[in-house]
C-alpha cells in the first residue's frame, strides 16, 4: 500500500500524517476517513477529441486613414500641387481656347521647379532597390496625357511623376552601412524636408501658367489672369476641393492649409510672384523668357482705356528714345515695381496721353490740323467710358476717384466679398448665383448628418447642370487668342464706337516769329499792333506736369491712373511710382540734350569770334 504525507488527521486527537487512497477517499494509517476530499481521475475514453468553442463575432472597425508626414507627406503635397496645376492648364485651354501646346510648356517649367525643390532634399540611398526602380519606372510615363484630353481627376496615382525628380540614388555608395550611419542619415533627411518658405506656393502655379503663355507669345495680361482667379475660373480659391478625398485625408495640416486659400490674391501679388519665378529660372537654370507681345498688348490696353490710335505712334517713339525693354528680367530685384514690364507699358501709355492731351485743364493749341493733338475726345464721354469698363472689371475707379461726369455705376462685388447685410439687397437672380457659388466652393462631399440636413433645405445640382450645358454649347475650335463672350464683346465695341463719335477738333494756330512780326509792323506803319504780338501759344507737350504727390494730380490724370492700375491688377501707388520713374528718366534725357545744345552754341560763338575778330 502506498502512503502519501498530508496534513495531520485530527480525528479523535489522531496525529497521523500518512494517508492512503481507497475508492477515491483518503484514510489515515489508523483508518480514520478524511472527510470533504474526493480524488477523481480523468477519463481516458475519447482521448484527443476537442469540443466546440463559441466566439463572439467581432465587428469590423472602419480603418482610419493615416496622415503622411515627413518626406512622404511632402511628396503627397507635390502630387496635389501638380494636380491643381494641371486643372488650371486644362481650364485655360478648354475655356479660354489657348493653344494646346500650353500643357507641354507648363509641364517643362514644372519639371524645372521640381529640380529646384530636389536640391533641398538629400539622396535616399537607403531605400530598397525595388522602390528606386519603381520610382524610375513612374518617371517615364510622367503621369500626363500628351493630348491633354484625359480626365484630370480620374486617378490619384497618375500624378506621382515627380518622384523621379525629387529623389535620386547614388549607385556608387555601398548598400552595406552601419546602423549608426543610417540613423544619422535618416535624421538629416528628416531635417532637410523643405521649410514653408522653400515650398512652392499655390499662387506660383498661376505664375507658371502665365509664363507658359509668354513663351507661346500669347497677348495676355496678368490683370486678366487675376480677374479669372477672382471669378474662380482658374483654380485657386478653395483649391483643396479639387483634390480627391483619398489624397486630401492623408495631407498634413500645414500642407492642407497651403492648398486652401480663403482670400483672393492682393493687388500686385501675381506680378511679384512672376518676377520671383523668373529670377529663379534665370539664376538656377540660366533660362530667359521672350519679351511681351507688345503690339497686341498696347492695342488691347488702348481699347480698354478708350485711347485714340494716335497714342500708339507716341508710345513707340518714347520707347525707342530710352530703349525701354518690355521683358521679364531675372537679374533685377523682385520687389521693385519699376521692373514689371506690364507696368512699364501702361506707364508709357499714360505719359504719351499726357504729352498729347495734357489732362490738366490747360488749353493747348496745335500748329496745324494735321497734328495728332488736333483731334481729341470730350472728357465727359471719356470719363463715362472708363468708368463703365472699370465697373465690369470690378475695379476701384468709382470708389477711389470722385466722378467728374455721369459715368458708369459701381461694380458688383465678388461673391467672396458678400457680407450678411448684402443679402437683403440681392435680387432673385443674384441669390441664385450666390448659392451656386456657395455650393461649388463650400458644399463638400462629406456625409455628415449636419451637412445633409443643411443641403436638404436647398436644391443642389443646378450649378453642375448649367456648367455641363455650357460645355456642350460652347464647343468651339481653339486658337492662340482668348475669346470673350459674344454679348460682352459686342457691348464693348458699341461703347467704343459711341466714344469715337464724340470727338472734337482743336483749332490750329501758327505762332509768328519775331522777324515776321517786325515785317508786319513795317508794312502797317508805326501804329500797327499785331493781335499775336507778345502772346505765347501753349503747344501740345508744353507745361508738362511733374507731380511727386498723387493728391496734386488733376482728376483727369487720377482717373486714367486708377483705370490703368485696375486693368493690370496693381495698386494706383505702384503704377504712379513707375510713371514717376519713367518721367524722371525722360527729364534727365531732356536736360542732357539741352546741355549739349548749349555747349554746341558756345562753340559756334567762339568759332565765329575767331573768324571775325572784333
Amino acid at each position: 500500500m502506498e502512503y502519501k504525507r498530508l496534513s495531520r488527521c485530527g480525528v479523535d486527537g489522531c496525529k497521523q500524517t500518512f494517508f492512503y487512497l481507497d475508492d477515491g477517499q483518503w484514510f489515515c494509517k489508523n483508518g480514520h476517513l478524511r472527510e470533504g476530499e474526493l480524488e477523481v481521475s480523468a477519463d481516458d475514453e475519447g482521448f484527443g477529441t476537442q469540443g466546440s468553442r463559441a466566439t463572439r463575432a467581432t465587428q469590423e472597425k472602419e480603418k482610419k486613414e493615416k496622415v503622411l508626414r515627413g518626406r512622404k507627406g511632402f511628396e503627397l503635397f507635390l502630387q496635389c500641387y501638380q494636380l491643381i496645376l494641371r486643372k488650371q492648364v486644362h481650364w485655360l485651354v478648354s475655356e479660354k481656347h489657348f493653344p494646346k501646346e500650353l500643357e507641354i510648356v507648363v509641364r517643362d517649367l514644372w519639371v524645372l521647379q521640381l529640380q529646384k525643390v530636389s536640391t533641398t532634399i538629400p539622396a535616399t540611398a537607403d531605400d530598397p532597390p525595388k522602390d528606386r526602380d519603381r520610382h524610375d519606372d513612374d518617371g517615364d510615363d510622367d503621369g500626363r496625357d500628351p493630348d491633354g484630353a484625359g480626365d484630370v481627376g480620374s486617378s490619384s496615382m497618375e500624378y506621382s511623376s515627380q518622384s523621379s525628380y525629387l529623389y535620386t540614388s547614388d549607385d556608387s555608395q555601398s548598400t552595406a552601412q552601419s546602423k549608426a550611419s543610417q540613423g544619422a542619415r535618416r535624421r538629416r533627411r528628416r531635417r532637410r524636408v523643405p521649410r514653408a518658405a522653400e515650398r512652392p506656393k499655390l499662387i506660383a502655379s498661376v505664375g507658371i501658367c502665365y509664363l507658359g503663355l509668354i513663351v507661346l507669345g500669347v497677348a495676355v495680361s496678368l490683370g486678366d489672369i487675376h480677374r479669372w482667379v477672382e471669378e474662380q475660373g482658374v483654380v485657386y480659391l478653395k483649391a483643396i476641393n479639387e483634390i480627391p478625398g483619398e489624397m486630401r485625408q492623408k495631407l498634413d495640416a500645414e500642407y492642407y492649409v497651403a492648398l486652401d486659400p480663403r482670400a483672393r490674391p492682393t493687388l500686385g501679388l501675381l506680378h511679384s510672384t512672376v518676377q520671383g519665378l523668373v529670377i529663379m529660372y534665370q539664376v538656377t537654370f540660366g533660362m530667359s523668357f521672350p519679351p511681351l507681345n507688345t503690339t497686341l498688348l498696347v492695342f488691347k490696353f488702348m481699347k480698354a482705356l478708350g485711347l485714340p490710335l494716335e497714342i500708339y505712334h507716341g508710345f513707340k517713339r518714347l520707347a525707342n528714345l530710352i530703349s525701354l525693354p518690355f521683358i521679364w528680367n531675372g537679374l533685377r530685384h523682385r520687389g521693385r515695381v519699376t521692373n514689371w514690364p506690364e507696368a512699364r507699358l501702361m506707364a508709357l501709355l499714360i505719359i504719351s496721353t499726357k504729352l498729347l492731351y495734357g489732362l490738366d485743364g490747360v488749353k493747348r493749341t496745335p500748329k496745324s490740323a494735321a497734328e495728332p493733338a488736333a483731334v481729341g475726345l470730350k472728357w465727359k464721354a471719356w470719363d463715362g467710358y472708363l468708368r463703365a469698363g472699370n465697373a465690369e472689371r470690378r475695379g476701384l475707379l468709382n470708389e477711389n476717384v470722385t466722378p467728374g461726369s455721369e459715368g458708369g455705376g459701381g461694380g458688383k462685388d465678388l461673391e467672396v466679398d458678400v457680407e450678411e447685410k448684402d443679402v437683403f439687397d440681392m435680387t432673385g437672380e443674384g441669390l441664385d448665383r450666390y448659392m451656386d457659388w456657395f455650393e461649388k466652393n463650400w458644399a463638400d462631399d462629406s456625409n455628415t448628418p449636419l451637412t445633409k440636413q443643411i443641403l436638404n433645405l436647398f436644391p443642389t445640382g443646378r450649378a453642375a447642370a448649367e456648367e455641363a450645358e455650357a460645355h456642350q454649347v460652347h464647343d468651339r475650335p481653339r486658337s492662340g487668342v482668348p475669346t470673350n463672350e459674344p454679348g460682352q464683346h459686342d457691348a464693348i465695341d458699341e461703347r467704343l464706337r459711341e466714344l469715337n463719335s464724340q470727338i472734337e477738333m482743336y483749332p490750329a494756330q501758327q505762332q509768328q516769329s519775331e522777324g515776321e512780326q517786325e515785317d508786319e509792323e513795317e508794312e502797317g506803319g508805326r501804329n500797327y499792333s499785331s493781335p499775336h504780338r507778345g502772346e505765347h501759344v501753349t503747344r501740345p507737350g508744353d507745361q508738362y506736369l511733374w507731380h511727386s504727390i498723387q493728391t496734386e494730380l488733376p482728376v483727369e490724370q487720377q482717373t486714367l491712373l486708377q483705370a490703368g492700375a485696375d486693368l493690370l491688377a496693381i495698386t494706383r501707388d505702384d503704377l504712379a511710382r513707375v510713371v514717376k520713374a519713367l518721367e524722371t528718366q525722360f527729364r534727365g534725357l531732356v536736360k542732357n540734350q539741352r546741355r549739349k545744345e548749349m555747349r554746341g552754341g558756345e562753340w559756334m560763338l567762339i568759332d565765329r569770334r575767331c573768324r571775325y575778330p572784333v
